[in-house]
C-alpha cells in the first residue's frame, strides 16, 4: 500500500498543465499532485481514455514534495478492482447524559440507598491494542434525600476516579440541573475562574439579582458559562458552593471550565440559590475526551462507553446524545498513515534502514486540516516465464487537504477516475 498526500495549492501550475512533461520538481508546485502516463506525460480526463501508452501501460501520479519527485506504480486501467472516493467527516467526542439531559429527565432521589454508577470505557493503548477499563462511581444518600446531594456526590465521586496527576482523563463528569436560567441571578461583578482550581474570585461584592440586594451565601448553587461572552445555559455545570472567605468562594470541586474572567455584562457567572436549586431536576453531563496522540508512540483513537445504573437510580434514564467517531480525513488519521507508509517518500518498508528523517506535509500544521481521500485497489500482472502470469495486490490512496476548487489539481485527478466509470462524486467540487 501506498500514500500520496497531496496540498491545497490552488490553481495548478499552469494554465494548461496537460500534455507537459514532468522532468524536474519545479514543473509542479510544492504538493501539486498530477495524473500522468508512463512517460511522465500529464493527462486529463479525456487523454486517459485514448493516449495510447495508458493503454498499454496504464497510468500513475506523480507529487512534489519539496524538491522530491514522488511517483506511485503504473495502474492498467482494467487491473482496477475498485476506486472510492471517500468524503472527510469530523471527529466527535461522546456526549451522554444521566438524568436531566438539558430538556428532560431527572436523577430519582432515593432515601438511604447506595447510588453506583458503572463506567464500561474502550479506548486504545499504548500498543494500539482494544483495551476496556471499568470504573465506578458512588453516593450513599441519607434521609430525606435531595437529587442536588446524589448528584454532586456522585460528580465526586467519579471525578476522583477520572482526574489524576500526569493523566488524560477519558470522561469529563459534571452536574447540571433545570433550574431556569435567570440572567438577573448573574453575579453584579466580574467573576475570577481558574480551570483545575475549586476556589473562584468574585471582584467588589458577592451580589447578585437585577438590583445586587442578594447575597451569595453557603449551599447556593453556581452555574458557570464560560468567558469571552459564554453566557449560561441549562446544559452548563453547576457547582455548589461550600465556603466563602470575603471575596473568595470555595466550590464541592474543581472547575472544568476554561480559565478567565467570567464577566457580569456577559450573564457569565449565575447564582442559583440554595431552594430553587434543591427543588430542581438533576443530571450528570457524561463527555469523552480526545486521547492523546503522538505520531509513532500513541495512535490515533478516542474514547467510548456505556454507563450503567443500580437499582437505587430508579426510573433514572441514560441519553446516548452523541456517539463517538475518529472521523474520516482528520489530520491525525492522515499523519498516522503517513508514518504508517511512509507516505510522499516512496520506500517500499517503514523499516528501511535507508529512511531518512521523517518529516510531514506541511498542511498537518493545522490541527483541524481536513482530507478528501481517493483509494485505489487494483493488481499488476507480470509475466513470470513463457507461460504463466503472476497478479499483485496493491493499493494506493491518494489525500488531498480539503479547500481545493473546480478545475484545480485533485479535483482534475477526480476527473480523470471518473472518466473510467468510477464515481467520484464525494471529492469533486
Amino acid at each position: 500500500m501506498q500514500l500520496l498526500v497531496a496540498r491545497d495549492v490552488g490553481a495548478k501550475s499552469t494554465a494548461n498543465l496537460t500534455g507537459t512533461a514532468i522532468t524536474t520538481y519545479d514543473v509542479l508546485k510544492d504538493g501539486e499532485l498530477v495524473i500522468t502516463n508512463s512517460h511522465n506525460v500529464v493527462i486529463g480526463h479525456v487523454d486517459i481514455l485514448t493516449n495510447d501508452l495508458v493503454a498499454k501501460y496504464g497510468f500513475k501520479f506523480i507529487l512534489r514534495k519539496g524538491t522530491t519527485l514522488v511517483h506511485s506504480d503504473l495502474i492498467k486501467t482494467n487491473n482496477i478492482r475498485s476506486c472510492s472516493a471517500i468524503a472527510n467527516a469530523a471527529a466527535a467526542t461522546q456526549l451522554s447524559w444521566i438524568g436531566y439531559n438539558g430538556t428532560s429527565g431527572a436523577i430519582e432521589a432515593n432515601d438511604n440507598s447506595a447510588y453506583v454508577v458503572r463506567f464500561d470505557l474502550y479506548f486504545q493503548d499504548r500498543a494500539g491494542q482494544g483495551q476496556q477499563l471499568i470504573l465506578d462511581g458512588v453516593y450513599k444518600s441519607g434521609t430525606s434525600a435531595k437529587a442536588s446531594d446524589i448528584t454532586i456526590g456522585l460528580v465526586q465521586s467519579l471525578d476522583n476516579k477520572f482526574s489524576r496527576a500526569n493523566y488524560t482523563e477519558p470522561i469529563v463528569v459534571n452536574a447540571v440541573c433545570n433550574a431556569a436560567v435567570t440572567a438577573a441571578n448573574c453575579f453584579t461583578y466580574d467573576t475570577t475562574v481558574v480551570n483545575g482550581s475549586n476556589v473562584i474570585a468574585v471582584a467588589t461584592g458577592l451580589v447578585y439579582d437585577a438590583a445586587g440586594a442578594s447575597t451569595l451565601a453557603v449551599g447556593d448553587y453556581i452555574r458557570l458559562g464560560g468567558p469571552s461572552d459564554s453566557t449560561t445555559a441549562l446544559t452548563d455545570s453547576v457547582y455548589e458552593v461550600k465556603e466563602i472567605n470575603t471575596l473568595n468562594v470555595t466550590l464541592d470541586r474543581p472547575v472544568k471550565e476554561a480559565s478567565g474572567t467570567y464577566a457580569a455584562a456577559g450573564d457569565e457567572a449565575e447564582v442559583i440559590p440554595a431552594a430553587t436549586g434543591d427543588a430542581a431536576s438533576w443530571g450528570i453531563r457524561c463527555t469523552g475526551q480526545t486521547r492523546t496522540f503522538d505520531v509513532g508512540k500513541f495512535k490515533d483513537s478516542i474514547v467510548t462507553f456505556t454507563v450503567g445504573l443500580n437499582d437505587s437510580f430508579g426510573a433514572t434514564t441514560v441519553n446516548y446524545a452523541t456517539a463517538a467517531s475518529k472521523g474520516i480525513g482528520t489530520t491525525n488519521s492522515i499523519k498516522q498513515l503517513e508514518y504508517e507508509l511512509s507516505g510522499n517518500v516512496g520506500l517500499v518498508y517503514k523499516a528501511d534502514f535507508l529512511q531518512p528523517s521523517f518529516t510531514y506535509v506541511a498542511d498537518h500544521t493545522a490541527a483541524t486540516q481536513m482530507y478528501q481521500q481517493i483509494a485505489i485497489s487494483w493488481y499488476d500482472d507480470k509475466q513470470t516465464n513463457a507461460v504463466d502470469v503472476s497478479n499483485s495486490a496493491k493499493q494506493l490512496i491518494l489525500a488531498s487537504a480539503l479547500g481545493y476548487a473546480t478545475g484545480e489539481p485533485f479535483d482534475l485527478v477526480a476527473d480523470a477516475l471518473e472518466a473510467l466509470g468510477w464515481t467520484m462524486d464525494n471529492v469533486q467540487v
